[in-house]
């Protein structure tokens, strides 16, 4: 009866080794009126769980990270919005940020 063979692990090749994502700067899309203000990002295979929003001194830093990529960006808000004001969408991988500004607001920073 012949023993069995030893089995040694292979080593690693070079490209299995994990990476760590690119980081890429979103593209964004801004619409102000006098009654709405809107962002639209086209952020590809992020979900919600991957995304983070970040409010502070007027302006909202959008982050995202998913495995073959990390998104991140920083887009002024309207004057006077705050987080609560903000509604947020994700489908498909498209983020839309809408306020909706009184009558007569300035939309404009």
């Amino acid at each position: 009866e012949e023993a069995p063979a030893e089995v040694k692990p292979r080593p690693a090749r070079p490209d299995s080794a994990p990476q760590t994502p690119k980081t890429v700067k979103i593209a964004a899309t801004e619409l102000r009126e006098p009654d709405l203000w809107s962002l639209s990002a086209d952020l590809p295979g992020v979900s919600e769980a991957d995304l983070r929003l970040d409010f502070a001194d007027g302006a909202v830093t959008i982050r995202a990270a998913t495995r073959q990529r990390q998104y991140e960006g920083t887009f002024d808000l309207p004057a006077g919005v705050s987080e609560d004001e903000v509604d947020v969408s994700l489908v498909n991988g498209i983020l839309d940020l809408t306020v909706d500004l009184p009558n007569g607001a300035e939309a404009n920073l």
